[in-house]
Order: C-alpha cells, then sequence, then structure tokens
C-alpha cells in the first residue's frame, strides 16, 4: 500500500523526495473543502501549500483509512513509515521507488507532474508555486519541454496574423493581406 502511494505522490503532487518522507498526517488537509498538502521544510526550509487533485486526494484518503486499519494513524505520525521505523528516508524512499521503476529517476516524477501541469493550465507562475521555486526562470524550462504547444501557439499567431493584415483596410475580413505568396516562395527557392 505504501509503494503504491509513494508512486501517485510523486507523479501527481511534484513533491521533492525529502518532501514525501516529511509529509506527516497532520500536512494532508483533504476535507471536503480542502485539496492540498502543506510542505513544512521545503528547499530552503520554505513553507508552501502544494494543491492536488480529486484522484490523489481520494487515493490519500483511502491509504489513511489503511493505515487507520492496521494502527498506524496517530496524530504525530508520520504519512509513510516502514516497519522499523517511524518516519520513511530519503534512501528507503529510492529503493522503494528503483524496485517499481527502475530505469526511471525518483525526481523524473517530479519533472513529469510539473510538464503536465504546464501544458494542462499554461501557467507558469501556478507550475512555480506548487514546485516551490524561488525563481522563475528555474520554472520556465518547463515551458521549453511542450514543443506541441509551442507548434500550435506558432499556427494560431499565425492565423491571427492573417486575419488582421488587410490591404488598404478595403478586402473583407476573411480575406488576409498577402493572399498570395511572394514569386520566391512560390519557386520554391
Amino acid at each position: 500500500m505504501r509503494d503504491w502511494l509513494i508512486i501517485r505522490l510523486a507523479l501527481f503532487s511534484g513533491l521533492r523526495a525529502s518532501e514525501i518522507c516529511a509529509l506527516q498526517i497532520t500536512d494532508c488537509h483533504i476535507g471536503y473543502a480542502h485539496s492540498d498538502l502543506l510542505v513544512r521544510r521545503g528547499k530552503g526550509n520554505k513553507m508552501r501549500v502544494v494543491k492536488i487533485g480529486p484522484d490523489l486526494k481520494k487515493d490519500i484518503r483511502w491509504y489513511l483509512r489503511w493505515k487507520a486499519q492496521v494502527g498506524e494513524l496517530h496524530p504525530d505520525a508520520y504519512l509513510l513509515r516502514t516497519k522499523r521505523a517511524e518516519r520513511l528516508n530519503r534512501s528507503a524512499l529510492w529503493r522503494r521507488w528503483n524496485r517499481y521503476c527502475p530505469s526511471h529517476r525518483l525526481h523524473d516524477a517530479r519533472h513529469t507532474a510539473a510538464t503536465l501541469l504546464y501544458e494542462a493550465s499554461q501557467d507558469l507562475r501556478l507550475v512555480q508555486k506548487q514546485l516551490g521555486h524561488s525563481r522563475p526562470s528555474i520554472t520556465a524550462v518547463y515551458a521549453d519541454v511542450c514543443d506541441v504547444k509551442a507548434r500550435e501557439g506558432v499556427a494560431a499567431m499565425e492565423q491571427l496574423a492573417k486575419r488582421t493584415m488587410r490591404v488598404g483596410g478595403s478586402t473583407p475580413a476573411t480575406e488576409p493581406m498577402l493572399s498570395s505568396a511572394p514569386a520566391e516562395v512560390a519557386a520554391g527557392i
């Protein structure tokens, strides 16, 4: 059960390995009006709130019910523990990850979450807040990853340019100013 949640948390929250290990039960705000995780000490000892989707929220709720059944649920408990320790450490987390995802680094899941969030939202500021990046320039790398979105954006820009460029303002709005290609382009030069 724990290993399943490790993979889900890594892929859908974008948390760092140390942040996953440090999550306590009280950091999981998954009531009816809440869907977020509190990161008490992120990189640089900064606190932040990470929003989660409805599926991950259901997963955490299910996992907490399971923890209650096996007697691991108490107010100061960590979300993830081992048989011998109250808290999962980073090396144990990496071993669990490598058992199921040997060809991918745990940190790759963070990059995957960030890329998917950017593709879905097109909002770098949101991605920056979710990941806890201190500077937008760090987060900007995820915008470069989305090649499909770049191609779609350039195509949309061309369509907009065609609609707005009109010959002397006398042609209909549906007819672009440059209705035919220059001679060099038509000749294949």
